[in-house]
């Protein structure tokens, strides 16, 4: 089915979103994946492909340092920082997931959204030496296309072998970086159709280091595609709805009522939610994990009569001579064969108010709110 006019709609919505009209509790679960988002870029550095691709966008010899790889020293355009850091967002498996409505999904999820989204966002936002307002207004943007784009494209999309996060993601991260780059809703329409093209992952190959490249390429054709629509690029003006565009060619069809009407009525981080992983694994694995960890310390409590074992921690506490100030633990705690030790001691990353990295546990009252899961603390300043 045709919806016409659905790519204007949603280039008018990226275009005029304002943050002040953004309900409260969307900004802030928005600022809790961010820093999730963030706390993952600067463990995912330190993983195999992480290190492979680094050495691969060092060699090219850019000169222009626009934006950060975070968790290391390394500033390079725009587009590769957005690369490095999608790809190290989704290196561990422990980024956020998108939350299916409807029941005919597969596995009842849908996509990664912060993965390709935030670290466009964010390398747009260095390289215009934004605020920490500006990177989560178009982070917001850009998740909201993403997702409602996921939930409208027929189910045949992720049966037939598409890895949505490279797809939608795409989308996504050109209307974050379209939004950042202050298009007007005809070039936002064009970055749209430029970054439609260029979405891309196939699920075959989960399992390598190619699954998290989709984020990664994700992320960084997010950017070109804004630059090239700011630079007066042409694409077409209705990519999504059109009879050989997105939705068609890509999945065989769409829902129109999960896309047209309902960006940001209601946020999608408002509802149906988007979900921040317990566990660095696949979001099917995590029941049978969640119910483990319960039976394990039920057996422990019974083994040892209702005590607390000799030399036991919970499971959201730092390893023994750690403190909760330290650092992203995904390595320590997880055991994840791209890590070969812990994370970087006092590793911190602060952005226009938003800080991840060294972080400590719940607070109550005063400005600061904290946030606290398991091997990773993270504090959300307002």
């Amino acid at each position: 089915m045709s919806v016409p006019g659905l790519t204007s709609e949603v280039s008018a919505f990226v275009a005029g979103v304002s943050l002040d009209s953004v309900p409260p509790e969307v900004t802030a679960a928005a600022k809790r994946s961010v820093l999730d988002g963030l706390g993952l870029a600067v463990a995912g550095s330190r993983s195999q492909p992480s290190r492979v691709c680094r050495e691969q966008i060092a060699s090219y010899l850019c000169t222009a340092g626009e934006a950060a790889a975070l968790g290391t020293s390394l500033r390079i355009p725009a587009r590769f920082a957005a690369f490095l850091n999608g790809l190290a967002v989704h290196a561990d498996d422990y980024d956020d997931t998108q939350l299916a409505v409807r029941s005919d999904r597969v596995y009842g999820l849908l996509t990664h959204p912060t993965a390709p989204v935030l670290p466009a966002a964010l390398a747009v936002t260095q390289r215009r030496a934004g605020s920490g307002a500006d990177l989560l207004t178009g982070y917001l943007v850009g998740v909201e296309v993403a997702t409602k784009v996921a939930e409208a494209i027929a189910p045949r999309h992720y049966e037939d072998g598409f890895h949505s996060t490279g797809t939608a993601g795409a989308i996504g991260a050109a209307a974050a970086a379209a939004r950042l780059l202050g298009l007007d809703p005809a070039r936002v329409a064009t970055g749209l159709g430029i970054g439609a093209s260029t979405a891309a992952g196939l699920r075959e190959n989960f399992g390598t280091m190619t699954k998290p490249l989709h984020a990664g390429r994700a992320a960084e054709s997010g950017v070109l595609a804004a630059d090239l629509a700011a630079a007066g690029f042409s694409a077409a003006g209705d990519i999504l709805e059109a009879r050989r565009g997105f939705f068609a060619a890509a999945g065989g069809g769409f829902d129109p009522d999960s896309i047209s009407g309902v960006l940001g009525s209601p946020w999608t981080f408002a509802s149906p939610g988007i979900s921040i992983k317990p566990h660095p694994s696949g979001s099917l694995t995590h029941p049978a994990m969640t119910e483990g960890a319960h039976g394990s310390a039920r057996r422990r409590r019974e083994h040892h009569g209702g005590h607390k074992p000799p030399h036991a921690q919970r499971a959201d506490s730092p390893p023994p001579g750690r403190s909760p100030g330290g650092k992203v633990q995904h390595g320590v705690l997880h055991g994840h064969p791209g890590h070969r030790g812990p994370g970087r001691a006092g590793a911190v990353y602060r952005y226009g108010g938003l800080q991840a990295g060294r972080t400590g546990p719940h607070e109550a009252g005063g400005a600061r709110r904290g946030s606290r899961r398991r091997g990773r603390w993270i504090q959300l300043h307002d």
